[in-house]
């Protein structure tokens, strides 16, 4: 195997791959780790040696000063000129959760499901455009109902350090028949969120509001409206089928609350019930008859 010795450079914020990295053996000559990340509290709680990088300056005088063959990155959230720091002997690998060149970007995760598009990840060799350069392998992820966000997260980072290591038993050599798909004449997407994305918009069919929530449904997230000045997170959504409920609400106007209970509200919206799951803030100021815009 061509990998075994050769000299390892890992960055990232993320530990499955780092875990699969150790598991297979491979000689670590330096961690590069995000501050405040997973990874750190996973490094100090294993004794395992790293260098903290808090900003993109700081990294490439790291990498620049690193001795390395192989250079591994997973979750850094710093653009890598790969051309002007890569040496001859050098491979600079990246790792990202989602089919490339599909959902390049900060949060391809979110976007799989926002934007209804298959979720999976990629190991790929780097170059100095971002998440892009020749593809080596690819794992799918298949999305029903029942993967929330946070589940998808943790399945999504399951499969990073898998597609890792089929990469590895490839000796890091790009697989041309996935790399030749990004010259197909197909839409691919960027995806890094920002605050408007996460505005519930009830005007939007149901189907598009409950692919919002669902694709920001989780701690420190959260899609959400605003209902008379104040702003309420919603992280889960369900499509009410029961019968009762549908012919005692039937006669209600569009967008309206027509019950309010714990921590959770329905509302009437394009001719169906929704439900709205733990919801952020002054639960007291909805009501119901209120109608939401």
């Amino acid at each position: 195997m061509k990998n075994m010795g050769r000299r390892i450079l890992f960055i990232g914020n993320r530990i499955n791959v780092l875990k699969k990295i150790i598991d297979l053996k491979m000689n670590i000559t330096k961690i590069l780790c995000v501050k405040n990340s997973y990874l750190e509290k996973y490094l100090n709680e294993n004794n395992i040696e790293y260098e903290l990088i808090t900003d993109k300056q700081m990294l490439l005088d790291k990498i620049k000063i690193s001795d390395f063959d192989i250079l591994i990155s997973n979750g850094c959230p710093y653009i890598i000129p790969v051309s002007e720091l890569k040496k001859e002997h050098q491979t600079f690998i990246n790792i990202h959760p989602s089919l490339l060149p599909d959902l390049k970007g900060k949060h391809p995760i979110n976007g799989a499901l926002l934007f209804n598009r298959k979720a999976g990840a990629t190991c790929h060799t780097m170059d100095n455009a971002i998440d892009a350069g020749n593809i080596i392998a690819q794992i799918p992820i298949g999305i029903n109902e029942d993967m929330d966000l946070e589940l998808l997260y943790k399945t999504s980072f399951l499969a990073e350090a898998d597609v890792f290591e089929i990469a590895y038993n490839r000796d890091f050599i790009e697989d041309s028949a996935i790399s030749n798909l990004s010259n197909l004449n197909t839409e691919y997407l960027y995806y890094s969120r920002n605050d408007s994305d996460l505005i519930i918009n009830f005007n939007s069919d149901n189907d598009s509001i409950v692919r919002k929530i669902k694709a920001f449904g989780i701690e420190g997230q959260g899609a959400y409206f605003i209902f008379e000045n104040n702003k309420f997170k919603v992280y889960d959504i369900h499509l009410i089928t029961n019968e009762y409920l549908i012919n005692k609400y039937g006669k209600c106007n569009d967008k309206e609350i027509v019950l309010v209970y714990g921590k959770n509200i329905i509302i009437k919206n394009n001719k169906e019930l929704l439900k709205l799951k733990f919801i952020d803030g002054n639960i007291e100021s909805l009501y119901e008859g209120a109608i939401l815009e």
